[in-house]
């Protein structure tokens, strides 16, 4: 039974995958209070407008900030003061965030899986 759940979840992994969706772990707080430190964020290939919140590659890293000025493509974290320095090309964006997992709902998702994995164990 272990290793149908652990296929089952790495076809979704896969298929995810395939589909240009990224689930991605937030590393600072930048945007906050709507997404904080610890969340997950789930990036998807979907249009994206002015106050979007979208994921792109600036360097050697990926950032998630909001798009507030699509015309030319100016970002800004909720939570800073200021605009982002630099504007963002489209060839950059990775995807627009669809999806916000809060790290606390993440760990009881965890907590209720390992708890189901644990009970089938004692039922064999």
């Amino acid at each position: 039974m272990k290793i149908m759940i652990y296929l089952s979840v790495l076809a979704i992994i896969v298929f995810l995958y395939i589909q240009n969706i990224l689930f991605l772990l937030v590393t600072s707080n930048s945007m906050q209070p709507e997404i904080v430190k610890s969340d997950i964020i789930v990036t998807c290939k979907s249009e994206y407008s002015q106050n979007s919140i979208v994921t792109f590659r600036q360097r050697d890293r990926l950032v998630t900030h909001r798009l507030v000025d699509a015309t030319s493509m100016v970002t800004k974290g909720d939570s800073n003061v200021e605009r982002d320095p630099h504007r963002i090309y489209k060839d950059q964006i990775v995807g627009k965030v669809c999806a916000v997992i809060p790290s606390g709902k993440l760990i009881k998702i965890i907590q209720a899986t390992i708890t189901h994995l644990n009970r089938e164990e004692v039922i064999r």
